[in-house]
């Protein structure tokens, strides 16, 4: 292994235990990077974020760093839109809390990476060096209901096989709740369907409703930088 993942609460946990221990609170999971400069100390990983770092397989070329699944996914649909000869050549990991993504922007302006990396923050944190920003400056799911909702919800009840009526009346009263990231689950109750294959509809159908050229090139242009510069 290149880098030692470990996680410690009273019981002493190795890192063959962290994966199945998705109960210990963000700051109860140490991941220790090892770099050529050194070792750099991070606190509140996600499993992912850990058994990626960790295992010894071979992984596309570039590493792309989000908040989480539901941000990961969101980059994916604009990658497979907007700049599909990239794609394939990248992987998505998602971090955990912001102040990891912090930390992985540090390293990615420092240029500490052993190999092609990008760090994206969600829209509704600050920004931060080696960081790019995700569209909305708001969470993602606020981005993308409140995106497709000006838009009629155009083109998601295609991509589900649903009526247009049973998409609009299910998302717009899961908007009427405030924890924003019951969003889905409650859509997808509603419309009996997985809530991470309502996701991926959603953020493809945001996509090609929503996404600006601007958007687009601000949230792409550092992976194809990265690709190229390697």
């Amino acid at each position: 292994m290149s880098a030692l993942a470990l996680a410690f609460d009273f019981t002493g946990l190795t890192e063959f235990d962290f994966p199945a221990r998705t109960d210990l609170p963000p700051e109860a999971r140490i991941y220790i990077m090892n770099e050529p400069s050194g070792r750099t100390i991070v606190t509140g990983v996600s499993p992912e974020f850990a058994m990626t770092r960790m295992d010894d397989y071979q992984h596309p070329e570039c590493d792309v760093y989000a908040e989480d699944p539901r941000s990961s996914e969101w980059i994916k649909a604009m990658l497979a839109a907007r700049k599909p000869d990239l794609f394939p050549r990248c992987q998505t990991v998602a971090y955990g809390t912001a102040s990891v993504g912090y930390a992985l922007g540090i390293m990615s302006a420092q240029k500490r990476f052993p190999r092609p990396s990008c760090v994206y923050i969600d829209g509704d944190q600050q920004p931060h060096d080696g960081c790019t920003i995700l569209p909305g400056e708001d969470a993602p799911e606020r981005v993308i209901f409140g995106g497709l909702l000006e838009n009629n919800w155009k083109g998601l009840s295609q991509r589900i096989d649903r009526s247009f009526s049973e998409v609009a009346d299910a998302c717009a009263n899961a908007m009427t709740y405030t924890d924003h990231r019951e969003w889905v689950r409650l859509s997808a109750d509603k419309l009996l369907l997985g809530g991470d294959i309502l996701w991926h509809s959603m953020c493809a159908a945001w996509v090609a409703a929503c996404l600006t050229e601007e958007q687009a090139e601000t949230v792409l242009r550092p992976i194809a930088d990265a690709l190229s510069a390697a």
